[in-house]
């Protein structure tokens, strides 16, 4: 493909991610995060299902009936559960699957070049939420998140028609602060509120 292949934001935020799980530790996995259906455990669970429904994105396949979280995954393993499925999802990923269309959830059918950033906004997403309930930083693969943002409101529309939706996990957009980078800002469009209070009301850490 040419210069607009999409593929290197996969590998950057995926990267990321799974540096961020590596560093979680027994501490950790009860937290609360700013994804108020998840802890970080269930979250890291939820970011190898993510890899597996997007191997079938990619395969041809609707991947909506498929779990949201990974079964049969001890919580030790959950750090390399997520890195060896990376070049799995990766290999699926061809230059065929990107010119043709996918099936991105839940049951929509997009370009597949498309689908590379709806998924791997998922992950950036999510990958932002885990740093946020560590209070981690650094190393936030801003420019993927800035190529995210350039079409974020054709993968997950902000208006209500799509946000108010049932099987949309996503809820409507926020402001970002004047400040934000772009990592913060694609969590605002996701329905992340990124400044004070940002982990889900009444959750303890």
């Amino acid at each position: 493909m040419n210069g607009t292949d999409p593929r290197w934001i996969f590998d950057d935020v995926t990267a990321w991610v799974a540096d961020l799980i590596d560093t979680l530790s027994d501490a950790d996995w009860a937290r609360p995060t700013p994804c108020d259906r998840f802890d970080v455990e269930t979250l890291a669970r939820h970011l190898v299902a993510v890899l597996d429904r997007t191997a079938v994105v990619f395969s041809g396949g609707d991947p909506t009936p498929l779990p949201r979280l990974a079964e049969g995954v001890a919580t030790a393993d959950l750090a390399r559960a997520f890195r060896d499925r990376i070049p799995v999802t990766r290999a699926t990923m061809t230059d065929t699957a990107l010119t043709g269309t996918v099936v991105v959830p839940p049951g929509i059918t997009v370009p597949g070049a498309v689908g590379v950033l709806r998924q791997s906004g998922e992950i950036a997403v999510h990958g932002w939420d885990l740093a946020t309930a560590r209070g981690a930083s650094g190393g936030e693969p801003e420019e993927a998140a800035v190529a995210i943002l350039a079409v974020a409101d054709q993968i997950v529309p902000a208006g209500p028609d799509f946000r108010d939706d049932p099987q949309i996990p996503f809820e409507r957009a926020v402001t970002p602060a004047d400040d934000a980078a772009a990592l913060e800002r694609l969590a605002n469009h996701y329905g992340r509120r990124s400044r004070p209070p940002v982990l889900t009301a009444g959750a303890s850490s």
